[in-house]
């Protein structure tokens, strides 16, 4: 899928389309601008957008791993208390998790069904517990 917008609920519903939990708290609807790119493969898929806009967003990926990375000078990523490196890769499996920046950021996710990324796990690794 690839497309861009500038209307603010097709940014929700189409990140709830793989996360479902995902919720856009704020964004600034007067310079607001939305890049979607992604594949989507039998148990994962891969997103690259870039949303510019001043944002406020959460995400709970109930049994999926979100691997994800914000690309944006502004940008902060927190868990809780805890504050995340928003230019690092993360890696959340259920824990809630929100981000914030104030211009424009490119963020790069890989969303993995939990089940399906386990079993896999366990076939690289030869560990069957």
């Amino acid at each position: 899928m690839q497309f861009t917008s500038a209307d603010l609920e097709r940014v929700e519903s189409t990140w709830q389309q793989f996360v479902p939990s995902s919720s856009l708290q704020k964004a600034d609807p007067r310079r607001f601008r939305f890049d979607w790119r992604s594949e989507e493969l039998e148990t994962a898929s891969l997103i690259d957008y870039r949303l510019a806009a001043q944002v406020h967003s959460r995400a709970e990926p109930l049994e999926q791993l979100l691997v994800c990375r914000v690309e944006a000078p502004d940008a902060r990523v927190w868990s809780g208390r805890e504050s995340l490196d928003a230019q690092s890769v993360w890696i959340s499996d259920g824990t809630e998790v929100e981000a914030r920046w104030d211009r424009s950021a490119r963020v790069r996710a890989g969303v993995f069904d939990h089940q399906a990324a386990e079993n896999r796990a366990r076939q690289i690794t030869g560990d069957d517990r």
